[in-house]
């Protein structure tokens, strides 16, 4: 019988100190359903190892001698958190691209007075109105005015992209959102924080599984995830390139910097080169490469323009013979000046920006024939052929263009640019949709569910109740016999 009293009080009490702890921790679970990053605890029980109170000892059976609490675990998926973290880069570098990308296109359109075709159109038309009537000097005006126009069009849009170049890699107030020096600097507060983490984790696992921080830690991981490529050890260091970025007992941390002087963009760890392929750091690269793309593109037509012009304009350039202003003076001067969109300008000793009310339209060459050489030369004021030759640039292939005439080839890059940011909306938003789904999955896995929270709690109650009954019967019988 004391053997009986006994050993229930003891199996009964070590019942209910264990589902009092499993009450504790799922109310834990419950108290922490929407707290982010939060994973749910686990207990795991295990009966009290049965010990015999002398070596002497002996017993045909065992009763046992209670339960108790083996462990309370994180429930995880490493698999399914690795899988999330790369889909989250890829998302992420998606949105940014898109979103960099329509910031950049926005700068590239303008309305329909003010677009580079309209300026190309208006140009040629001018030179093609000239030469109906070459010996009229307010067509001459309004064909430097024109081109004075056009010129001013491919410095403004140059100039534009240089500005948003310039407002990515270097950081300039204006209204573009995610900047590479803010991502660059966000990189490194969070492996900062990581760095403390891994710290504080390998120094508590010698006793006690720290799990606040392990659940701190993957929040951190994804949030690092979406800005750039990063590889996870298994035992949690983290790898950028090939380069350690944290060590797994966060010994050591690299800093990551971006040069102040692209584009391109490169990226250094503690001076050491990295590539960065995804993530909203690799998103803001690859927007720099392809905004230098759209710069090249205009520099090639601003070249091309300058050329073709040049070439018919210029005597000196002109295969096919002399050309000829207005008063007949042989032209060995060029329309254009420059070299390319961002200096683009008509020759200053036709047009000067700082005077212009005292251009010389005169010195526009529009005819490739004068009555007499002279001296003094005598002019042939009507004759337009020069012009006439400029005017059918408008429709002409060219081989510096990819066989497209001047109007197609920039409304070519406006399309390629456009195309560019549709594949990227829809890669952000299937990514987002995989993303979602894989999220839903790991939830399911080791997210709170409050059903399943509150069926533990109702066992756990049921068996505190039922290991109190236990208590209170033992608790009779001791009655009993101190009655007898």
């Amino acid at each position: 019988m004391p053997d009986l009293i006994n050993n229930g009080w003891t199996i009964a009490r070590s019942a209910l100190l264990t589902h009092q702890q499993r009450l504790t921790v799922t109310s834990n679970n419950i108290a922490n359903i929407n707290t982010p990053g939060y994973t749910r605890r686990v207990v795991q029980l295990a009966t009290v190892q049965e010990t015999p109170s002398s070596i002497h000892e002996t017993r045909d059976y065992s009763h046992g001698v209670g339960v108790r609490v083996a462990d309370v675990v994180r429930a995880q998926s490493s698999a399914l958190q690795g899988l999330l973290r790369q889909q989250t880069g890829d998302t992420s570098g998606h949105d940014t691209r898109a979103s960099g990308l329509a910031n950049l296109e926005s700068l590239l359109l303008a309305g329909d007075d003010s677009s580079l075709n309209t300026k190309l159109d208006a140009f040629w038309n001018s030179w093609y109105d000239l030469s109906n009537q070459a010996e009229n000097m307010d067509l001459r005006v309004v064909v430097v005015q024109r081109g004075a126009d056009l010129a001013a069009t491919l410095n403004s849009l140059h100039g534009r992209i240089d500005s948003f170049e310039q407002q990515v890699i270097a950081g300039m107030p204006g209204s573009f959102t995610g900047q590479l020096p803010s991502e660059v600097d966000q990189f490194n507060q969070l492996t900062t924080e990581l760095q403390d983490l891994n710290a504080r984790i390998s120094y508590s696992l010698s006793s006690f599984e720290p799990q606040g921080l392990m659940d701190r830690r993957e929040v951190v991981l994804g949030e690092l995830a979406a800005l750039a490529d990063i590889q996870v050890g298994t035992d949690y260091s983290v790898t950028l390139d090939g380069q350690t970025v944290v060590s797994a007992n966060g010994g050591t941390r690299a800093v990551l910097d971006v040069t102040a002087g692209g584009p391109p963009a490169t990226f250094e760890l503690d001076g050491t080169a990295v590539s960065i392929a995804s993530g909203a750091i690799g998103a803001w690269s690859d927007v720099l490469d392809i905004a230098a793309g759209m710069s090249d593109r205009l520099d090639t037509l601003a070249v091309d323009l300058m050329n073709a012009v040049n070439d018919i304009h210029n005597s000196d350039r002109n295969l096919a013979g002399d050309t000829y202003d207005l008063l007949g003076v042989r032209c060995d001067w060029d329309f254009f000046s420059g070299t390319g969109a961002a200096d683009i300008a008509v020759n200053a000793s036709i047009y000067n920006p700082a005077d212009p009310l005292n251009m010389d339209a005169s010195l526009v060459a529009a005819a490739s024939s004068r009555h007499e050489d002279g001296p003094p030369p005598v002019p042939n004021p009507g004759d337009g052929s020069i012009a006439l030759q400029i005017a059918d640039l408008a429709g002409e292939s060219r081989s510096a263009l990819g066989g497209l005439n001047f109007g197609d080839y920039h409304t070519t890059g406006l399309t390629m640019l456009g195309g560019l940011i549709q594949s990227e909306q829809y890669l952000a938003e299937d990514g987002q949709a995989i993303a979602d789904a894989l999220e839903n999955a790991l939830q399911a896995e080791i997210g709170v569910n409050m059903d399943e929270e509150l069926m533990n709690m109702l066992q756990a109650q049921r068996a505190y109740e039922s290991a109190a009954r236990v208590l209170s019967t033992i608790d009779e019988m001791i009655q009993t016999i101190l009655q007898l």
